[in-house]
This record gives C-alpha cells, structure tokens and sequence, in this order.
C-alpha cells in the first residue's frame, strides 16, 4: 500500500473522530469528499486497467547484435473518468538488465500510437514485447497491475560477423605445391614423372631410376590441406553480468572474424568447442560462416576446464594442422607459454585477447609473445566487439 493512500486514510480516520467528538458537520463533510475522493480514484484505476488494451507490432525475429528493434505501439480504454499515466512495461534482449518502461498519456476512447526502439546489446534467444501494464489514479492513491505474457516474441539475436586479416601460414605451408608436398600421402603412389629442381630425394623411384638410366620421382595421391585450429576460451568469466556477457561476445565474435578470414583465404577451419557440452564445428567454404555464426550464437561459456587443459588436450592434432588461432578473454601466463612453445614446433599462432585491460604486466606477455614470433589481436569488447583495436601487433 502506498505511503499516501495511507496517510489519505489516517487524514479520513480523523476527521471522523473529530465529526464524532465534536458534532461539528464541517468534519463530516470533509471526510465525506476525501472518501469520495478515494472512490472516484479506485473506480478509475479499475476501469481503465479493466479496458486496456495495448498492441505491439514490429517485432523482428531475428536481429544483429547492437541493432535495435523499432516497434509500434497501440494503446485504447473505455474509462471516462481521468487517470494519471499509464505505463507498458517491456521486455528487451537485454540479458539481465532491467526491463523497459514506456509512460504514455492518452484520452479515453481513442487509440493512440507510438514508436519505440529496444536495444539488443548481447547475442543470445530472447523474449521481447509487452509484459506488464501499470494505471495510476490522478491522485496517485492506487496504482493497479497486470501481466501480459501474451505479448512476448522470441528474438534471436545473432552476433556480427566482422572482417580481420588471415592468418598468413608461413612458406613450407603456403602455395599449392608446397601444400602437395606436406600433404602427400605417401602410402599410395599413383604415377611417375622426372626429376624437377625442388623435389625431394624420398620421393625418388630408384629402381626404375636405374632401369630407365634417368632420375624419376614417384607422384603420390594429394590430401587436403592442412586445417586451421580456431580454438576459443569458453570457460566462466569472472565479471558483473553485463559485463561478462560483453567479454563473451567479443570472444564469440572474433572466434567468427577469425574463421571467416581463414575461410576467405582457401583453408578449412575446425572448430573445438569445449564447454559442458563440447562439439566441433568444421567448414571449408566461406558460405559456411553463417552456420558456425548460428552455432556460436547460443553456446555457452561453462566449460569445467581451463583454457590451458583444453589446449593440452590439441597437441595430438598439431602434427596435422596448418595453424591455430586461440581466441580468450583471459590471457595468463600458461597461455602465452603454451602459444609459443606451438610456435616452437613449427606452427602459425595467432593469440586474440578480449580485454579492455591495459596494464604494464598484461602488455608485457603480448611483447613477450610477439619476440617469439607469435601474433598478437587485441579486441576491446567495449569499443566494437570483433573488430581489433589500436593495439594489434
């Protein structure tokens, strides 16, 4: 009950017990208008909430990340008695933000429209749309509610898809015959051809080599080329909600940037994502990204592991893989030690840290990473998630 319906009805009480001890008429008189003043504020309040109707229309199914969504809305009562405001609460994909709230003055009998734009901050599924309804009396005695869980849409709301540069493989891993040669499978020859400079002595046939009284290399059946590990952090961040979810949406977004540029330069992506629930994505055509952006839209960042747990778990696969991106929001010292101790065994890595974090000691491990021959992204998931930052080295 509201501090000044109380007091309303203390100021009645004693009127009354003044009209009563004293027999004065002026006391009843008084308390006979702020009674009917409370009845008129009641019946008013009640009518209205019990006309209301509020329509929404507009609502998008499927939105980007930091777009929003315009809406239309419709507001009509049949009270003629007067109110003081009404306000149509919304639900918005905001992820733990507080809902909307929309004040609207309006005259019985007539429908009004208006515009609104809800933000949509954070990927992820969402209900958006009207949720509840609140009337208050021109007095501001009563103020009446109700649910409108008939209004709610689910928005899906995708994270963007951004460009950054490729990974450059370096030269024994670049370039079609250099490929050909990393990639032979030399369990099944299928042809014969004479020596050319740049070949190798294994590939030497050197029995009809000496039959034939020329040089001839044996021609093997080619694999693929080698993939590319893009291996994103999924475990917990320690932050504020908003902000967590700000750092898991830069994470997700440079995870797509940076398989999209793979994609776009010819060579297949996998795609480890170790949480509660692991599963690997792969693509080899850059028409793929939209599908690894529709998968990486509703994973969950629960992973019981560490960062550096999972990437022990890769060093079976990194005989047979071309490069690694690890995308995380917590660069420590074991991942950068373990960065460069890949790059040690002949690899491309590429470390995308999502922070906003700029200290001496933070920017010392990139230098650190970067004198050892690693690439180094920094994202600031608060200046644009996806996109590098300034500071990329």
């Amino acid at each position: 009950m509201k501090a000044r319906l109380i007091g309303f009805l203390i100021v009645i009480v004693a009127l009354m017990l003044a009209a009563l001890s004293t027999g004065a008429q002026v006391y009843y008189a008084l308390a006979m208008m702020m009674m009917a003043v409370l009845a008129l504020a009641l019946v008013s309040v009640t009518w209205t909430m019990l006309t209301l109707r509020v329509g929404i229309k507009g609502l998008s199914r499927q939105v980007e990340r930091g777009d929003t969504l315009a809406v239309a809305l419709s507001v009509w009562y049949a009270c003629p008695l007067p109110v003081s405001e009404i306000r149509i609460v919304i639900a918005a994909p905001a992820s733990g933000r507080k809902p909307q709230e929309l004040t609207v003055a309006t005259v019985p009998f007539v429908q009004r429209n208006y515009r609104h734009v809800i933000n949509c901050p954070h990927r992820g599924d969402f209900e958006a749309g009207v949720v509840r309804l609140t009337v208050t009396d021109m007095f501001g005695l009563f103020v009446l509610s109700r649910r409108e869980s008939r209004k709610l849409v689910k928005v899906e709301v995708r994270p963007k898809i951004t460009n950054t540069a490729p990974l450059i493989l370096k030269p024994v891993e670049a370039g079609p015959e250099s490929i050909l040669r990393a990639a032979d499978d030399t369990a099944s020859p299928v042809d014969i051809r004479k020596w050319q400079d740049g070949d190798e002595l294994r590939r030497v046939h050197w029995k009809l080599t000496a039959r034939k009284r020329e040089v001839l290399v044996k021609v093997f059946e080619a694999s693929g080329k080698p993939d590319m590990l893009v291996i994103p952090d999924l475990s917990a961040i320690n932050a504020l909600p908003d902000q967590a979810l700000t750092f898991e949406d830069g994470v997700v977004e440079a995870t797509i940037a940076m398989a999209k540029a793979q994609l776009d330069s010819g060579y297949p992506v996998r795609m480890p994502l170790v949480n509660a629930q692991p599963v690997e994505l792969s693509a080899s055509l850059p028409q793929e990204v939209e599908r690894i952006a529709e998968q990486l839209t509703h994973v969950a960042f629960d992973s019981p592991y560490g960062f550096e747990q999972v990437l022990m778990t890769m060093n079976a696969r990194l005989g047979r893989t071309g490069g690694l991106a690890l995308i995380t929001a917590k660069l420590s010292v074991r991942v950068a030690d373990m960065a460069i101790r890949m790059r040690g065994l002949g690899l491309n890595v590429r470390v995308v840290w999502v922070t906003d974090d700029r200290r001496p000691e933070q920017m010392q491990l990139t230098a650190r990473m970067e004198m050892a021959d690693v690439s180094v992204t920094i994202v600031d998931p608060f200046a644009g998630a996806g996109a590098p930052s300034p500071l990329d080295f």
